[in-house]
């Protein structure tokens, strides 16, 4: 799989280690398991 850098280094800086997501503001996103299972 091919990963953007750029991207990669974008979405960083949203990720929580706390809760293990996405926190954008108020909203918090999730990776499903099937994106989990494909990063792996």
């Amino acid at each position: 799989m091919k990963v953007d850098k750029h991207l990669f280094r974008a979405l960083a800086q949203f990720w929580n280690l706390t809760y293990s997501c996405f926190t954008f503001k108020k909203v918090d996103l999730v990776p499903t398991q099937w994106v989990v299972a494909r990063i792996k």
